[in-house]
């Protein structure tokens, strides 16, 4: 189903809003600062091992307190290995 550019216009201002430019919300900045001590960070960062093999570490940082957590190391990321490690 196709929606046209006017129907979208004419439903935003109904609800009271204008062009994405012109809203009057936080800016990125201003809601990082006001939600930071519940936003978590994650990624990952490799270690190189004496025998020559590459190790993924899986670590998460809390933004608020600065603290890092290690949540898991392997040879192999996938996706049903983060999501594992994501529920520990």
């Amino acid at each position: 189903m196709a929606v046209s550019a006017t129907t979208v216009r004419t439903w935003l201002r109904a609800a009271g809003l204008g062009p994405a430019g012109t809203r009057g919300g936080m800016k990125w900045g201003e809601f990082v600062r006001a939600h930071r001590r519940r936003m978590l960070a994650v990624d990952f960062f490799t270690v190189e091992t004496i025998w020559l093999q590459r190790l993924y570490v899986l670590f998460v940082i809390e933004l608020g307190s600065r603290r890092v957590h290690v949540t898991g190391c392997t040879p192999n990321p996938s996706a049903p290995w983060v999501t594992q490690q994501a529920g520990t």
